[in-house]
């Protein structure tokens, strides 16, 4: 242990070794940083692609008159702006049709959602 010890301190007194240490260990800190910080992001959105179809979820709901302008803007506004717009995007492809690679449209997906209202039959 004594002879590692000893040549780390005679590695140290070398300025350049020093400095390729110190360069190290600040992209190691910024690598980290950066690493915690897209793990809280991803945290804080939730999943990027999920937030995405709930919000198509929702403007199509709201299209269909089953969500009112105060319930759609509430929820409107606890997904962040960037998956608002990626939002918009899935939603046009669903509605139009998306294009594949040789330029064909295929059919947009089925829009029909189960009605999970109680009626008063049920009761």
């Amino acid at each position: 242990m004594n002879s590692i010890r000893q040549l780390w301190l005679d590695a140290m007194q070398d300025p350049a070794t020093r400095w390729i240490v110190a360069i190290f260990v600040l992209i190691s800190v910024i690598l980290v940083a950066v690493y915690v910080a897209k793990w809280f992001r991803d945290l804080a959105i939730g999943g990027g692609l999920e937030s995405v179809s709930h919000l198509s979820e929702f403007e199509r709901l709201h299209a269909e008159g089953k969500l009112n302008a105060d319930e759609y803007q509430r929820l409107k506004k606890t997904i962040p702006l960037n998956i608002q717009t990626q939002s918009k995007t899935l939603l046009k492809e669903q509605r139009h049709g998306k294009k594949d690679l040789g330029g064909n449209t295929t059919s947009p997906e089925s829009t029909e959602m189960p009605d999970f209202t109680e009626s008063k039959d049920s009761q």
